[in-house]
């Protein structure tokens, strides 16, 4: 099939210039986009001059699982050989999808068996470079002097796989609506078809990493929204009673999750109803189950 980049981006309420700012960045190295609305207004208008765009208004929000479901199956109708994961505030660098596709082949071409490739983030607020953490330091690569690390997952901020790929793995799961979505898919990938996940660490994008962003103890911490924070812990509820998720993850965000109560609760505003979220969500995840 001949190379034809789709990219997904699904919309939440968008600021104007954001997200412009992310359609710019990649108009010029896609040949198309599928645009998944889970707003509650449409935004048709932004797209009226762009032949190259499917836009689907849902005007209300069913999750980022199922609306990329929808995007994948639009861009797979609409005959394009590869997927390009974006968010709505990702801006990439002006090479970043010749990047990715460049190494995506150059993988394959030596024997990787791939799932999917991704790249690094720049946080916009903060200027620092957020890496994957989650890596074992003997899963790296450099191949035709190009560097590259085996990590646990990709975040879709930007990725890029093909739909033979996403055909043989599966689409995203629904029930997990937003967080974790990302890393499960790439963990199932993985677990149940020994296939890869790529960070190409010459590959880099500016992202705004949460709803905010600090440095603590020389290291970057996200701050979700309050909202974010009940799927964050509803769903690592969910995510640590399945086999194929990896245990140092089980591990490592089950202490986060620990010491982010506190600082969560009494030290960022707002105080009572990040509390109020985390509770939820840990009753939510204790006691109930997804939707399959």
């Amino acid at each position: 099939m001949e190379k034809k980049i789709g990219a997904l981006i699904v919309l939440y309420e968008p600021d104007y210039s954001g997200f412009i700012s992310t359609f710019d960045s990649l108009k010029s190295q896609v040949d198309g986009f599928c645009i998944v609305d889970n707003s509650t207004v449409s935004h048709l208008s932004w797209f009226m001059s762009n032949e190259n765009v499917i836009y689907v208004p849902l005007l209300k929000n069913i999750g980022i699982a199922a609306a990329q479901n929808i995007g994948i199956a639009k861009l797979h109708n609409a005959g394009y050989s590869h997927i390009l994961f974006a968010d709505q505030d990702s801006i990439a660098f002006h090479n970043l999808v010749d990047n990715l596709f460049s190494a995506f082949g150059l993988l394959l071409e030596n024997g990787f068996k791939i799932a999917i490739v991704g790249c690094n983030a720049i946080d916009t607020k903060t200027g620092l470079t957020y890496k994957s953490n989650n890596v074992n330091k003997y899963n790296h690569y450099v191949i035709n002097g190009r560097d590259f690390t085996h990590v646990d997952y990709v975040r879709s901020s930007i990725s890029l796989t093909n739909f033979d790929i996403i055909d043989y793995v599966g689409g995203m799961d629904e029930g997990l609506f937003i967080d974790g979505v990302d890393c499960e898919w790439c963990w199932r990938a993985k677990s149940k078809f020994g296939l890869m996940s790529i960070c190409v660490n010459d590959a880099f994008i500016y992202h705004s990493l949460g709803h905010n962003a600090h440095k603590v103890l020389n290291k970057l911490v996200t701050i979700p929204s309050s909202s974010r924070l009940f799927y964050q812990y509803r769903n690592y509820f969910w995510l640590l009673r399945r086999n194929y998720v990896p245990l140092r993850w089980k591990v490592r965000n089950g202490f986060k999750y620990i010491l982010k109560v506190p600082y969560l609760s009494l030290g960022c505003a707002p105080r009572l109803k990040n509390f109020v979220s985390i509770v939820n969500g840990i009753v939510c995840g204790l006691f109930t189950k997804p939707k399959m």
